[in-house]
């Protein structure tokens, strides 16, 4: 293969990758239109600018850490697995924020949930983002939230605190396509 052809081939891989981050990034500013267009229409939509700035920031949080983790890996594994876990905390707080997790959205116990997503931020950043630091972070998180969810349902005695095993299988499985990447 000369250099010509590798140019080639990797300026042909660098347009796909184009083409991704940019349905991704109209993906997320095209969600975020959703509800704007639903307060057109109907008064069960209020959402505030302060709503929008949020959601907008949350969006561009999950775009941005799945970006990340293609630029930093080419193994599938690496990607899927980064991008379950980004998935994975953006949904755990979209809930926070909806509802809350345990009682009402004002519980301050609801922050505890919130834990393995700060875990999960600085171990990411003290392993450089590589795949067996990363794998680690993530059975750490798992871990974290399962004692979540003990002491939640032990103080509370609300069953929803159960809910919460769904990200313990999150993290679980997000650290062990990850760690298949440091293989």
């Amino acid at each position: 293969m000369t250099n010509t052809d590798y140019d080639a081939e990797q300026g042909g891989g660098k347009r796909r990758l184009v083409g991704w981050r940019i349905a991704a990034w109209t993906g997320a500013g095209l969600i975020l239109l959703l509800p704007l267009i639903a307060m057109q229409f109907t008064t069960e939509v209020q959402w505030t600018a302060f709503d929008f700035l949020v959601a907008g920031v949350m969006l561009a949080a999950l775009v941005g850490a799945f970006e990340l983790a293609v630029r930093l890996s080419n193994d599938w594994m690496y990607r899927g697995g980064a991008a379950l876990a980004a998935v994975g905390g953006f949904l755990m707080l979209w809930a926070q924020g909806a509802v809350g997790l345990v009682g009402s959205e004002n519980d301050l116990f609801n922050l505890l949930f919130l834990s393995p997503l700060l875990i999960g931020v600085v171990g990411a950043s003290l392993s450089g983002f590589r795949a067996r630091g990363l794998s680690l972070t993530l059975w750490v998180m798992a871990a974290v939230q399962a004692v979540t969810v003990a002491v939640g349902y032990a103080v509370t005695r609300d069953g929803d605190a159960f809910l919460m095993c769904i990200w313990i299988g999150v993290w679980a499985l997000s650290a062990g396509l990850v760690g298949r990447a440091a293989r």
